[in-house]
């Protein structure tokens, strides 16, 4: 096993453990998480997006855009029901799909980009906050979620390596590949089974159909990321997890699949 995969093995188990500690307790250390994962994950689209300026325009632009996600946070968390946020951010996931499915470019690089912070990053930490408040047990939703996702991922990486040949979406993923995601698939579906008989949360037919959807979903999610970071000409968000990259990397998933397997949630399960 190389040092990178070592590295890349004891920081991943060390960061899920910090998530499942936080999401288990309850919803209060959930929200607290959500917040924090949004400040980064602000601060990292904007050194992105910004990559081509100066320094002291970066340090500028974080110091308008942050406060400014925080303020729409605090807004948005005033409205009397989570459905509005859904559709726009549904929508608005749609439209980064159509972009990158049909005209094989990433929405993201338009003009305002303060536009899609709002809509790529604070809008999905916004859903999962009002989901803690107004949802029971969306905490532990989340966790599941988190797993579904994770394991997803895990799955679609060592059977990319072991049988991947067919690549995926190769002009924004070269590793990706048909193998892997498919290895991803049937990762997350087991994953979703195992998270029914032990939650008792909802129907077996709804995890089954929850986890295929999360996986697809979440593949989507990460080759968006991957899309935009090429059009900017950067690697990762940042370094700030060893052998991970950045909260951006490690959460571009999350926050793509969340809304949509939110309204599942709010559709079929309450």
């Amino acid at each position: 096993m190389s040092k990178n995969l070592q590295l890349r093995i004891i920081f991943g188990l060390l960061y899920a453990g910090f998530i499942f500690g936080m999401l288990y307790y309850g919803k209060l250390t959930a929200i607290i998480l959500l917040v924090v994962f949004g400040l980064f994950m602000t601060y990292e689209f904007n050194n992105i997006t910004q990559a081509n300026r100066t320094n002291g325009y970066r340090i500028f632009m974080n110091i308008i855009n942050i406060p400014l996600g925080i303020g729409i946070w605090f807004l948005l968390d005033q409205l009397p029901d989570i459905y509005p946020l859904l559709v726009i951010s549904i929508t608005y996931g749609l439209a980064n799909i159509y972009s990158l499915f049909i005209k094989k470019t990433t929405l993201i690089k338009n003009e305002p980009q303060w536009f899609h912070m709002i809509l790529y990053i604070t809008l999905p930490i916004v859903i999962g906050i009002l989901g803690c408040r107004w949802i029971d047990d969306f905490s532990m939703q989340l966790l599941y979620l988190f797993f579904i996702v994770w394991l997803c991922d895990v799955g679609a990486y060592f059977a990319g390596k072991a049988f991947g040949k067919r690549k995926l979406f190769e002009i924004v993923s070269p590793n990706k590949t048909w193998e892997g995601f498919y290895g991803g698939l049937i990762a997350g579906i087991l994953t979703a089974i195992a998270i029914h008989y032990y939650s008792g949360l909802h129907t077996l037919g709804f995890w089954i159909i929850s986890g295929a959807f999360i996986c697809m979903i979440s593949v989507i999610g990460d080759l968006i990321e991957s899309s935009f970071k090429r059009h900017f000409e950067i690697k990762d968000s940042s370094n700030i997890i060893p052998g991970h990259g950045g909260f951006l990397d490690r959460l571009d998933s999350f926050i793509f699949t969340l809304p949509f397997y939110t309204t599942l949630i709010v559709i079929f399960a309450l």
